[in-house]
């Protein structure tokens, strides 16, 4: 009986232990799914971009939950942070996920720091940045972008020459299905263009005095160029020029590349990919031909008419040609097919046209201004 009563005090005691352990883990487990909750309602704020709101929340919760997603916090305080403009704030928590274990924001950061630093005109810190990227998370989708980190370093410090070099670096050393690559292309033509488009001289320009009797037109003519390129690249009011003035003149080497199958227009110089553009080519019925042709028309605001007859004028919203037509010549005959406006931007990258060469109309007025009457234009079917 005596062991038997000893033994009730015992149980009891460990009841109650467990009974308080148990309530513990409870509330804790309560806790969890509040913060849970909370968490969930800062990330509909921050969908919302309301970033004041859910750095509130933030904040709060932050030291309360623990591991990866602690750190996942961290890095959306640094967000808030940037989107309200207290960079030196979101700097701080920044650095915070950068010291911790888990480095799945460490490239986001990198290149939001590299970007900071360039801004502030500290190229060496940028590129260092922009290297922690590239040596770090080759695979990550901002090692890309980090890989150009040098040419807006060049840009930024206006040695727009060695901006181009580097991108033809890269593009002539990576393999064709490199994304790098694809995003140098594009950002060389971008570097390209805002070359062209500008006073500076460069390798593939000359300066020129006009002459008495010179006129923009016996200029265009005399180095085979465009009024139009003329007017871009030295800033012209308008067409009057003087004796005396200098103007830059762009040596005329510009040809087209068509690749129908990938929807891409390569503009040219020297046989070398200046830019690229997206397009819509011909539907599997009507493809667009292929072959080595020439610009033989360039008609701003052409007036359309349709295979099936009639007349269409410019500017209706029936002229499927848009703002320009640059007609296509095949030994020495019109061919009937053409570069012209996309009416509905949704059709390029498609296989939609009656055989012409559809472009986004920004890109068509560029081109259009770019190159001259007996561009060659050769059109294939595979890169």
């Amino acid at each position: 009986m005596k062991a038997k009563n000893l033994l009730s005090p015992v149980l009891i005691i460990a009841l109650l232990a467990f009974i308080a352990i148990g309530s513990t883990l409870l509330i804790k487990n309560k806790r969890n799914q509040l913060h849970q909750i909370r968490y969930q309602e800062a990330n509909a704020l921050l969908r919302d971009s309301k970033y004041a709101e859910a750095l509130t929340i933030l904040k709060a919760i932050y030291p309360k939950i623990k591991g990866e997603t602690q750190t996942e916090i961290l890095y959306q305080i640094g967000i808030c942070y940037q989107k309200t403009g207290e960079i030196t704030e979101a700097k701080k928590y920044w650095d915070k996920v950068l010291n911790s274990k888990y480095s799945f924001h460490h490239p986001e950061i990198y290149y939001e720091f590299a970007q900071q630093r360039l801004r502030e005109a500290n190229f060496e810190e940028a590129q260092f940045y922009y290297s922690q990227i590239t040596e770090k998370f080759p695979s990550h989708s901002l090692a890309g972008n980090a890989t150009l980190g040098p040419v807006d370093i060049y840009i930024a410090k206006r040695e727009f020459e060695k901006a181009r070099q580097y991108c033809e670096e890269i593009i002539e050393n990576l393999d064709y299905s490199s994304k790098i690559r694809e995003i140098t292309i594009d950002k060389l033509g971008e570097i390209n263009i805002n070359l062209l488009f500008s006073p500076l001289v460069t390798d593939i320009s000359e300066i020129y005095s006009v002459k008495a009797g010179d006129s923009l037109f016996s200029i265009s003519r005399k180095f085979n160029t465009t009024i139009a390129l003329l007017v871009r690249a030295n800033n012209l009011p308008n067409s009057v020029i003087k004796p005396g003035q200098k103007l830059k003149i762009t040596i005329n080497k510009f040809s087209i590349l068509v690749h129908v199958d990938k929807q891409d227009l390569f503009l040219h110089y020297d046989d070398k990919s200046f830019k690229r553009y997206k397009i819509a080519v011909g539907a599997k019925e009507t493809p667009t031909p292929l072959g080595t042709f020439e610009i033989r028309e360039k008609i701003k605001d052409p007036t359309w008419y349709p295979a099936g007859g009639g007349v269409v004028p410019p500017h209706s919203a029936q002229n499927l040609l848009g703002s320009r037509w640059m007609g296509l010549w095949e030994t020495g005959k019109k061919t009937g097919y053409g570069l012209h406006e996309a009416i509905e931007p949704s059709d390029i990258s498609t296989y939609i046209s009656n055989g012409c060469i559809r472009m986004v109309k920004s890109d068509l007025e560029e081109i259009y201004d770019i190159v001259t009457i007996g561009t060659g234009v050769i059109i294939q079917s595979k890169e």
